[in-house]
């Protein structure tokens, strides 16, 4: 008996426990109404783009912006009838313009707001549907993420947000084989109207290129590397700059 109550350990004085009070309903309590801006985008149908004024200057800012990363450019010009016809091994994809309204659940902040995206679902080599590179790009995740904003809740730290200007373009094209796109009609400037279904080569991995992710990942580890950023393989698409104690957490174009 003397060595079973040398294990006892006397309970102290006061002992935390749960409340044991029965429950008294009260009267529900609504929080007053806060408007917040969604950012919801309205999609405006082609043949309803000349219903809005201005649609011409926001197609031509997108365009514009694009053309800064020389994600095509115009030193050749070729209808697609006589690229089909090349005795080379070229794919060839289409793009196309999107035009909304951002934010439309606020009217007073209104506004058009175009993106040229390329057209994943037909893309071509001689003929049939192309094969492109199998990729995969592990993003970080819920829990890459709460690691950084523990890391920069610290004293002395703290965690900031910044979305990456035109990420995707930032990166060169890296496909197995020259990529061709057929612009739409919008795109073609005034000089080359008489072409029929003109196209171009396409340098860079435009949004809804399959490979874009890809490409842009290899870019980003690049410049990691650069900095001397050390990857964190147990949280993919988390950088470790040791020199600035930098903890960087990328998730498609938005760095934390």
């Amino acid at each position: 008996m003397k060595w079973r109550n040398a294990l006892v350990i006397p309970y102290p004085e006061v002992v935390p426990s749960m409340p044991v009070k029965p429950m008294q309903p009260e009267p529900h309590h609504q929080p007053p109404a806060v408007e917040v801006d969604t950012g919801i985008h309205l999609l405006i149908d082609r043949k309803d783009w000349h219903k809005h004024e201005g649609y011409l200057d926001a197609i031509k800012k997108e365009r514009d912006g694009v053309l800064e990363n020389v994600t095509w450019n115009y030193d050749e010009v070729v209808p697609r009838d006589e690229l089909m016809k090349r005795k080379e091994h070229i794919n060839i994809g289409r793009i196309m313009t999107i035009l909304s309204v951002k934010h439309w659940e606020a009217p007073a902040l209104r506004k058009l707001k175009a993106r040229i995206v390329f057209r994943r679902d037909d893309i071509r080599d001689e003929g049939n549907l192309a094969v492109l590179l199998e990729s995969k790009v592990n993003r970080t995740g819920m829990v890459g993420i709460n690691a950084n904003l523990a890391y920069g809740s610290l004293p002395g730290h703290k965690t900031t947000q910044s979305d990456v200007v035109r990420a995707y373009l930032q990166s060169w094209l890296g496909t197995k084989v020259p990529t061709w796109v057929e612009l739409s009609p919008e795109l073609v400037p005034d000089e080359f109207k008489h072409i029929k279904r003109l196209c171009v080569r396409l340098w860079r991995p435009l949004y809804g290129h399959p490979e874009a992710g890809h490409h842009w990942d290899m870019r980003f580890r690049q410049v990691m590397t650069y900095f001397d950023a050390k990857h964190i393989d147990t949280f993919q698409s988390n950088f470790w700059n040791p020199k600035y104690n930098l903890l960087l957490s990328l998730y498609v174009d938005d760095v934390l």
